[in-house]
């Protein structure tokens, strides 16, 4: 059975650069901390001590640290990915990533609610030394009792809490997105190589380089009826299957509306519920 993917799940080493002075060459030279991934410094018992213990207000954290921390662990390549494109994805980053493999730099990821992906070329090796830099540094302004990343709700934590894993890149995966138009729903991306892009039972749409497609009188996507649309792209033998939700959503005047019908905006709030993790 060829591997097509590998978790990173496991024991990683971890080193915090508070002053935010380490290169990936001279985290990699320091003494570090074994943590467990996925999971926060705060699940590890990574940080500065809390010596408030007494806060009411919000969580009292055990530990906590703000700044870059440096993951770092060797990761076996399967000989099936040897010399291919790959991927490795790191789902619920908190906040900004950075990663080296093998002493080279890949990218850059910051956002927090969709995974972080870092596509490359892998070596002809057995194995390859991945650094990954997670920098929980406050760089957007959201407040002061933002719930995103204070004690007053969720902290500001520093980790990965979701998949890792490394995997095939799929030459038949575009980088694409939805944009909401004045009257449809557009799929609109780059491709380096010629693709067909099919949307549910629509004929294929060839397309290449900067592509926008658009989405045809579907079933849309919402809370009380999650209909999904499937989007197969193909290229050179290879293909790809991905399932989204189609849904207008604007303000009109006051209020908002999700496919044109007034809709209400509602969800939980889990107030400091969580100060062993630092997360929901």
């Amino acid at each position: 059975m060829i591997e097509t993917s590998l978790s990173l799940a496991g024991k990683w080493t971890v080193v915090l650069d508070p002053d935010s002075t380490f290169t990936a060459a001279t985290a990699a030279q320091q003494t570090g901390q074994l943590a467990m991934l996925p999971g926060s410094l705060d699940e590890n018992g990574i940080g500065e001590v809390n010596h408030d213990q007494n806060y009411l207000g919000g969580l009292s954290r055990r530990v906590k640290y703000v700044g870059p921390a440096w993951y770092a662990r060797k990761v076996p390549i399967p000989a099936a990915m040897r010399g291919q494109s790959v991927c490795i994805e790191f789902e619920r980053c908190h906040w900004f990533s950075d990663l080296w493999v093998n002493g080279e730099y890949v990218g850059s990821e910051e956002s927090v609610s969709v995974p972080h992906r870092f596509t490359f070329t892998a070596p002809n090796s057995e194995e390859i030394q991945i650094a990954l830099r997670i920098d929980n540094t406050p760089r957007i302004h959201i407040g002061r009792i933002g719930h995103s990343l204070t004690d007053w709700t969720q902290t500001n934590w520093n980790g990965v809490i979701g998949s890792m894993q490394l995997r095939l890149a799929s030459a038949a995966r575009p980088s694409f997105s939805t944009v909401q138009g004045e009257s449809e729903l557009r799929i609109v991306g780059t491709t380096a190589t010629a693709m067909s892009v099919q949307i549910a039972d629509a004929a294929p749409i060839e397309v290449s380089g900067e592509f926008s497609v658009p989405v045809a009188s579907l079933e849309k996507w919402s809370d009380e009826n999650p209909a999904l649309v499937e989007l197969r792209f193909a290229s050179e033998g290879h293909h790809t299957t991905v399932h989204l939700g189609a849904r207008t959503f604007h303000a009109e005047g006051r209020f908002f509306e999700l496919n044109g019908v007034r809709t209400f905006l509602r969800g939980t709030l889990d107030c400091c519920v969580f100060p062993l993790t630092g997360y929901p």
